[in-house]
């Protein structure tokens, strides 16, 4: 009973933040009309890496921040991005980089749950701040598979920017996302099996097939990388 009251607490709390923060999380990848949220900019980054992120130029960035030296950015700081940039986009393959595999350290509550891969189809988009999940590639109909034991705590598509979507809650405060669905297999409420179909891969709310999946524990995103094997 208390697994229960704490999942469907989780569940609320998730689906409140996806509706609050979609624009920030999924649909930029796909909606070049909206906005982005603030960009923060990391150690490590420049003005020009930053331009190619979101395919703009430097002069704009700079134009829409007001930076006089292009060459003095710093951690930190929050730059606005223009609502006719978007996110470049690579398919994982040879010379892509966007995408290409990423080696991820192994999450230390990983062992927590038996997780296994939520889709056959490779990673097309890795995990960032702003998508706050993985990208699996695929074709309409693959199966989409449940990515650990545990109970079906909501399907629909009434969050913009996910598509069909399914979340299930697991043991340990863990819950998983996969939008963009196809067909759902499963209905609220639903125990479900690692490895048991729960959906076909689609490409609603998106322009390409593919699974958007996520995992968050406490409510917070975390890395899918870092838990599946």
């Amino acid at each position: 009973m208390l697994l229960n009251k704490q999942s469907k607490l989780l569940t609320v709390l998730f689906v409140s933040l996806l509706a609050a923060c979609t624009t920030s999380q999924n649909a930029p990848v796909d909606d070049y009309n909206q906005g982005f949220p603030p960009h923060t900019v990391q150690r490590g980054e420049t003005l020009s890496l930053i331009a190619r992120k979101y395919n703009t130029t430097v002069e704009e960035l700079a134009r829409l921040n007001n930076i006089n030296d292009i060459s003095r950015i710093f951690p930190g700081q929050v730059l606005r991005i223009s609502a006719k940039s978007h996110i470049r986009k690579t398919v994982a393959g040879k010379g892509s980089s966007g995408s290409d595999p990423v080696t991820i350290g192994r999450a230390s509550d990983a062992g927590l749950i038996d997780w296994t891969k939520p889709t056959a189809g490779r990673v097309i988009a890795n995990y960032t701040n702003e998508t706050r999940g993985i990208d699996f590639g695929g074709s309409i109909g693959d199966p989409i598979l449940s990515a650990a034991d545990g109970t079906v705590s909501y399907t629909g598509n009434g969050i913009r920017g996910m598509g069909n979507l399914i979340l299930i809650a697991h043991k340990k405060s863990f819950i998983s996302a996969y939008a963009h669905t196809d067909k759902i297999l499963v209905k609220e409420g639903q125990k479900v099996k690692k490895g048991q179909q729960i959906a076909t891969l689609g490409s609603s709310d998106t322009t390409t097939p593919k699974l958007h999946f996520e995992i968050r524990r406490d409510g917070k995103p975390v890395n899918p990388a870092a838990y599946l094997p």
